[in-house]
């Protein structure tokens, strides 16, 4: 899996109301269209903004930054924000045994998205899901 994060620094807190409305909704449209598992946003501060998504692999990451991710971040850079981009490989991931949200489901799907020996998805999603539920 690879991971793209965002961190925006607008002139005010309307410029980033008005562009975080923007982007949550290409994420849900074009985001998840072109490949995209998982979005998350942080609000650090009135005018700053965090985000991380997560792909399948480093090429739908590129691709969905050619489509529109390069284009949005580049006219948020003209209207004076200030736009940082990190992107990586995901190595590793931890999850707190209290956390509850269907944990199983979500790790299954994680770990079906590594490599092998974690390829048979819908096993894993079924092996999680079980042991998660006992």
């Amino acid at each position: 899996m690879y991971a793209r994060f965002v961190k925006l620094t607008f002139m005010n807190d309307f410029s980033k109301e008005a562009a975080s409305s923007l982007l949550v909704e290409l994420g849900k449209t074009k985001g998840f269209a072109a490949g995209m598992l998982f979005r998350m946003s942080v609000d650090l501060s009135t005018t700053q903004r965090y985000s991380m998504t997560i792909w399948p692999d480093k090429a739908s990451e590129e691709k969905s930054w050619k489509l529109f991710g390069e284009g949005v971040l580049k006219k948020l850079r003209e209207t004076g924000a200030r736009v940082e981009i990190s992107r990586g490989p995901i190595n590793e991931i931890h999850f707190s045994k209290n956390l509850d949200f269907n944990l199983p489901v979500i790790l299954g799907v994680f770990l079906s998205l590594a490599n092998p020996p974690f390829s048979f998805p819908y096993v894993i999603i079924l092996v999680l899901v079980v042991i998660g539920y006992y």
